[in-house]
């Protein structure tokens, strides 16, 4: 082949791979080289980090016992990251801007979607037993989530303490000396990036969780969960004489707290915001089990 052939045949098979990686339904930042296939279904698989001590819960044992964990329910938001979206938006109302919430279990619910551990998948699972949430795909593939899980113990809460504001989720919550309330958002790990090169850990940070990343990486919702309530430890010792053998015998154990807060379960601005906020003026004497 003559040289300036050779250079008609480059530039015509240059221009060819250009056409064919321009996606034009994706609005977010794109690598030139970048393809993925959009068309195919990807589900949501959500996944608790247990290799953590962040995981005692008060009087129940420890959160690295998957068993123990199964038998825990926690509820789950997730929401369109685009800033002019409101976290007041139901998901039944409109599931692009509310992937995830109990509204698709109970349609006027403005609760958290109840989730648990399936030991045996690792994986959380809805409880009312519905299928996997999927990401949207084909023209909304390039939509990014963040996704929220908080523990509510066995604290009963109605629709009337869930307050969702366009930037957060406040749940008006009471506490009696038993309960533990704990909450997460999901961040990708450390080791979900470290088989990326540098450029690709940047666009995966960026992009999670969306179709591009749980299709392209693997990248899927990973929850290390945050305690918000102090953990009281009490050791009682009988005196000492020797050759007599004493018991104690401690009938309750009672501590003045506050105990009416409002639980930030869900926040657009920064991750420090999700805690429970007490109210000072709201204080009794708690009988701790």
């Amino acid at each position: 082949m003559k040289f300036r052939n050779l250079i008609y045949v480059l530039c015509f098979s240059l221009g060819l791979v250009l056409a064919g990686c321009v996606d034009d339904s994706y609005p977010g930042t794109v690598d030139i080289d970048e393809e993925v296939d959009d068309s195919t279904p990807q589900p949501v698989w959500m996944s608790v980090g247990r290799n953590s001590n962040d995981f005692a819960l008060r009087g129940t044992g420890n959160l690295d016992d998957i068993i123990e964990f199964q038998k825990k329910e926690v509820y789950v938001y997730a929401f369109n990251k685009e800033a002019n979206m409101s976290f007041s938006t139901l998901g039944v109302e409109d599931n692009l801007v509310c992937l995830v919430d109990a509204s698709f279990d109970e349609p006027a619910s403005k609760l958290g979607r109840k989730a648990h551990l399936d030991n045996k998948t690792g994986y959380l699972q809805w409880v009312s037993g519905a299928e996997p949430v999927y990401y949207p795909h084909g023209d909304n593939s390039g939509l990014i989530y963040n996704f929220f899980a908080f523990y509510l113990d066995d604290i009963v809460v109605n629709n009337n303490d869930i307050h969702r504001n366009d930037d957060s989720i406040v749940i008006d919550v009471e506490i009696d000396g038993s309960n533990d309330l704990m909450s997460s958002k999901a961040v990708p790990t450390e080791k979900q990036l470290e088989r990326l090169e540098e450029d690709d850990k940047i666009l995966a940070m960026y992009r999670s969780y969306s179709y591009m990343t749980a299709r392209k990486h693997g990248i899927q919702p990973n929850f290390i969960f945050k305690h918000h309530l102090v953990k009281l430890d009490f050791n009682f010792v009988s005196g000492y004489t020797p050759g007599q053998v004493k018991e104690v015998l401690v009938e309750k154990v009672e501590v003045v707290s506050k105990y009416k807060g409002e639980f930030t379960v869900a926040d657009k601005r920064m991750e420090s915001n999700l805690r429970v906020d007490f109210d000072p003026d709201h204080r009794k004497s708690l009988v701790l089990t």
